[in-house]
């Protein structure tokens, strides 16, 4: 279970932070490639997290996402409302 919350936390963490770092340069370098930029990072980023962490967390990156599992059934209660936790912090932490 804290394993799952850790990678949760971690997950969420470098997705954001690689979302944000790659805003950044495109805005510090004056490239603008707009929204094809920004798919490809979040596409390539998203697949490379999910198969890093997905021994150790569901990755589901984002608090609606799990909301929905929880809904569905995949998720138990307090287990989602725990990653739903993790996942705003680590979104804060990589923002800051």
């Amino acid at each position: 279970e804290i394993r799952a919350q850790a990678g949760e936390f971690f997950v969420t963490l470098i997705f954001i932070f690689t979302i944000c770092a790659a805003g950044l340069n495109e805005g510090r370098l004056g490239a603008n490639m707009g929204s094809l930029s920004a798919g490809v990072s979040t596409g390539f980023a998203a697949v490379a997290l999910i198969y890093a962490f997905c021994q150790f967390a569901p990755s589901h990156f984002n608090p609606a996402v799990t909301l929905g599992a929880m809904i569905s059934g995949k998720t138990a209660r307090g287990s989602g409302l725990v990653l739903m936790f993790s996942q705003l912090v680590a979104g804060l932490a990589a923002v800051g």
